[in-house]
């Protein structure tokens, strides 16, 4: 079942399958999900429409997420302002994808996981798994292959 746990510092968590009753009102947009079949494409050119004019899309997830050549229209017509893309269907990013010259598209190498404290984050869950573990208790970020991640 897909998580739309809450995060400190977000208004609001959603599923993928709540996305279209929330775009009218994101005015900033994180994609922070799987690339699964139910999410691949989910943010295409009817999705975008949804989205209040001068919104902004970040994608700190998978590139097959969004349909590219969608979101370089819809930031072309003026009805997003952009996009901080760390990901891309392709990487690296050929040199002549239109995201390196649509005016208000970032691009970044696909890093965004990267932090000084990634290290210790790794070990503190390996040490709470291998103490959950231990005690017979259920582990935490377990991958399920059933649900493709």
């Amino acid at each position: 079942m897909p998580r739309g746990v809450p995060q400190e510092h977000f208004d609001e968590v959603v599923t993928h399958e709540q996305l279209r009753e929330v775009l009218p009102r994101a005015h900033y947009l994180v994609l922070a999900c799987p690339l699964t079949a139910e999410t691949e494409g989910m943010l295409n050119a009817e999705t975008i429409a949804l989205l209040p004019r001068g919104a902004y899309v970040i994608n700190v997830a998978r590139g097959r997420l969004i349909d590219e050549g969608a979101l370089v229209s819809a930031v072309d017509s003026g009805h997003l302002d952009g996009g901080f893309l760390d990901a891309h269907s392709e990487e690296p990013l050929a040199p002549t994808h239109p995201y390196w010259t649509t005016p208000g598209v970032t691009v970044i190498p696909h890093d965004s996981h990267s932090s000084p404290f990634i290290g210790d984050n790794m070990v503190d869950l390996f040490c709470d798994n291998l103490s959950r573990y231990v005690e017979g208790h259920p582990l935490r970020n377990v991958v399920d292959r059933s649900r493709g991640y």
